[in-house]
């Protein structure tokens, strides 16, 4: 991947589309050649500063909406409510209080889990991919002003 290739997907590719780019193209556990990821890491350290402060902004923003764990306790709190109000209700209004009442709601709540447990699996993988190529941005960023060494 050369420079302006590089700079046009900072700049231009949805979110997504640059996820699975970072994914693909720069982390050496989806088995791509060594030289292969080497040579996308140093088309990163030949852009300008500006692409690489914007990459880093971009990536920061992308890694925020990735954190469900700013919604994710009211969330399941509210979907546990709602559940446990379904029983009640099917109880009391229905005046059955069959094993469905409490095996329905119990069986809902088995499925919920497991999904959010899926997706927190998914989620976790892309903001270590963020992470890491974060990082990868600023320690170009801090090479090009000579800071420091990589």
């Amino acid at each position: 991947m050369d420079k302006k290739e590089l700079k046009n997907i900072i700049y231009t590719s949805s979110d997504s589309k640059l996820l699975e780019i970072i994914q693909n193209d720069f982390e050496t556990r989806t088995n791509k050649e060594i030289n292969l990821v080497r040579s996308n890491i140093d088309s990163i350290e030949k852009l300008e500063g500006s692409t690489l402060e914007f990459g880093i902004a971009r990536l920061k923003s992308i890694d925020n909406g990735l954190d469900i764990s700013k919604f994710f306790s009211p969330f399941m709190s509210l979907v546990l409510a709602l559940v446990s109000s379904f029983s009640v209700f099917y109880g009391f209004f229905f005046g059955l209080y069959s094993n469905w009442a409490y095996l329905g709601p119990t069986l809902l709540v088995i499925v919920l889990f497991v999904a959010v447990t899926l997706l927190i699996e998914k989620n976790k993988i892309q903001r270590k991919s963020v992470t890491f190529f974060i990082n990868i941005l600023e320690f170009a960023l801090k090479r090009k002003s000579g800071k420091r060494r990589i």
